[in-house]
């Protein structure tokens, strides 16, 4: 099969980074750590999340502190289903919001796992540590964003 390219304006971009993608959507953060969900095929609004606050555990600012996101289903099919999960830092903390939510969940990692990828299977979280372990979560919902309860 040969292979074709087909051109695509993504003038959304502008002045973003994309950070993640998952079930044909973009995300794009800018620099007030906003992350913008955008499906470039589909003539869908856009979905804007809370700030992440990537100065809670560590006050360091570098250009990528928000490295990885993913969805956990596409937000067409599920919209009020649907779960975003990211890695922030460069220390690789873990945060995730719900649909519907108006503020980030943290998850504490008193193990120091500095997680590095993510992925979605069956429900569960998956994801891979910088010391090469697989780490599976499921997600609930806390009314408190720290984790405390």
């Amino acid at each position: 099969m040969p292979c074709r390219v087909y051109p695509l304006e993504l003038t959304m971009l502008n002045n973003k980074r994309c950070c993640g993608s998952s079930h044909g959507w973009l995300a794009t953060i800018d620099e007030k750590f906003v992350i913008t969900w955008v499906n470039p095929f589909k003539d869908v609004a856009p979905i804007s999340l809370p700030m992440i606050d990537v100065y809670h555990s560590f006050k360091n600012y570098t250009e990528f502190n928000v490295q990885k996101v993913t969805l956990s289903v596409d937000p067409i099919t599920s919209p009020n289903d649907y779960v975003v999960v990211a890695i922030y830092t460069t220390h690789g903390c873990l945060a995730f919001i719900k649909a519907g939510q108006e503020f980030w969940t943290y998850i504490q990692d008193t193990d120091h796992f500095g997680f590095i990828d993510i992925t979605f299977l069956n429900g569960l979280v998956y994801s891979v540590t910088c010391w090469k372990k697989i780490v599976c979560f499921d997600l609930c919902y806390s009314s408190d964003p720290w984790g405390r309860e």
